[in-house]
């Protein structure tokens, strides 16, 4: 896996544009996936909630009772269109990742400047890291891999549910596309063990064709509220990432945070600009 140090906005923009024609003739489709915190690991958030050492068939348990009871206790907030027969298991752990419930799905986006907004919206003394491969070239080396694999997902419970699946990566579209879904241009992975650690099991892949490039962006944390006032510009935001009130309530924190680093700023400059006086004066 490649590391790469952005310098700039503006080697932002050049590192995220796909100048190699022999990388760009090829099957290629990049997602991309944006952390807080460069030392984050590729991992789902149902498992960054659990111990790394418990045993599969109780991960699969306490999976099966978290989706049991949102099922029980959400049919009075889930829309009508979104609620689906029991069965229908990666339907409702997309909507439970909708919702915020923690699920084996991991989040990405075909869009870097998405990704680079949850790389920068918070810890803003911690460097961020944007994560970019080739969601083509993981399918072919899972299928390279892989001689059982079916293609694609489906949909079948029992294809999950088993202790001694393999540990493989796909990207899957989300049965139901949410509105927050369409405005992050979000798609998922997903490891049919559920114990699988994404990060590991993509760098483990091996490079075949097409290429799997897979990077990770550093965005030092001095960059991030410049990153963040031009995201900003381009309306990346809160608001336009998480429709409805949510979006809009995480829309004025940016921008007190801009603002408030705005008067920081000035204060710093004016303190400054008073001591250079007063030494004047002394003289």
């Amino acid at each position: 896996m490649q590391t790469v140090t952005i310098e700039s906005w503006n080697d932002f923009l050049g590192k995220i544009t796909i100048t190699d024609h022999a990388i760009a003739q090829s099957a290629l489709k990049l997602v991309y996936r944006g952390e807080a915190d460069k030392d984050w690991e590729l991992r789902p958030s149902l498992l960054r909630l659990l111990p790394t050492d418990l045993f599969t068939e109780l991960v699969l348990d306490i999976e099966a009772k978290a989706l049991r009871e949102f099922r029980r206790r959400s049919s009075s907030f889930v829309r009508p269109h979104e609620w689906t027969d029991e069965d229908a298991i990666l339907h409702w752990w997309s909507i439970m990742r909708h919702y915020g419930a923690p699920t084996r799905l991991l989040d990405w986006t075909y869009s870097p400047y998405v990704a680079a907004y949850f790389a920068v919206e918070q810890f803003m003394e911690t460097d961020g890291a944007i994560w970019r491969l080739n969601e083509y070239g993981v399918g072919s080396n899972v299928l390279h891999r892989f001689s059982n694999y079916e293609e694609p997902f489906t949909e079948r419970r029992e294809y999950f549910l088993s202790s001694t699946n393999p540990f493989e990566v796909m990207f899957i579209d989300s049965p139901q596309r949410s509105e927050r879904m369409i405005a992050q241009q979000g798609v998922f992975s997903i490891c049919r063990n559920v114990v699988g650690h994404h990060g590991k099991i993509l760098s483990a892949l091996e490079d075949s064709r097409p290429k799997l490039i897979m990077q990770k962006l550093i965005i030092p944390a001095g960059l991030k509220r410049e990153f963040l006032d031009r995201l900003r510009l381009m309306n990346v935001t809160a608001s336009s990432l998480f429709p409805g009130l949510e979006g809009l309530g995480r829309s004025i924190g940016e921008l007190v945070r801009l603002e408030g680093d705005l008067v920081r700023r000035g204060l710093e400059e004016a303190a400054a600009i008073a001591s250079v006086g007063a030494g004047a004066s002394k003289a």
